[in-house]
């Protein structure tokens, strides 16, 4: 009995280690990877573990928020337009926002984000809305909650 007990002990000290250093591939690939491979890791990672759903992105002019637009992309592009964004961007809330069950305003609402939180989009944006009267570029993207990071 305390042989099969010592080899249960073992099994689970085996494991341990095995997801700690896999754990520790994953922090080191974070750093070290290129943003157009991690983000879309991060992006997958985050529709796992976060809640999903759908906002409206809207921006105006030099990338400035609108009313009806709460959010702000944190990649380097220089207008922040909707189809500048990719899966795995992230956005930074600045006033309240509501993630919907589907792309539309007909679906209902499960969560409102609050300023200072982040989202990352979890697919291609493939929702643009065209003629709108004061924002620049907008419409609809398939994000889920995530950290804001550490330098974002």
């Amino acid at each position: 009995m305390k042989k099969r007990y010592e080899i249960i002990i073992k099994s689970f000290e085996d494991l341990s280690k095995i997801v700690s250093g896999f754990a520790a591939l994953i922090a080191v690939l974070a750093i070290f990877l290129p943003d157009f491979i991690w983000n879309p890791v991060e992006a997958k990672i985050a529709s796992i573990y976060g809640i999903n759903g759908w906002v409206y992105y809207e921006v105006g002019e030099a990338r400035k928020l609108t009313n009806d637009g709460g959010l702000f992309l944190l990649s380097d592009s220089p207008k922040a337009l909707y189809a500048d964004i990719k899966t795995g961007d992230k956005l930074r809330v600045g006033h309240h926002v509501n993630v919907r069950k589907g792309p539309t305003n007909e679906h209902p609402v499960i969560l409102v984000l609050e300023n200072g939180v982040c989202i990352i989009v979890t697919e291609s944006p493939k929702y643009e809305i065209k003629n709108l009267v004061n924002a620049v570029s907008g419409g609809r993207l398939k994000v889920s909650t995530t950290s804001c990071g550490i330098f974002k």
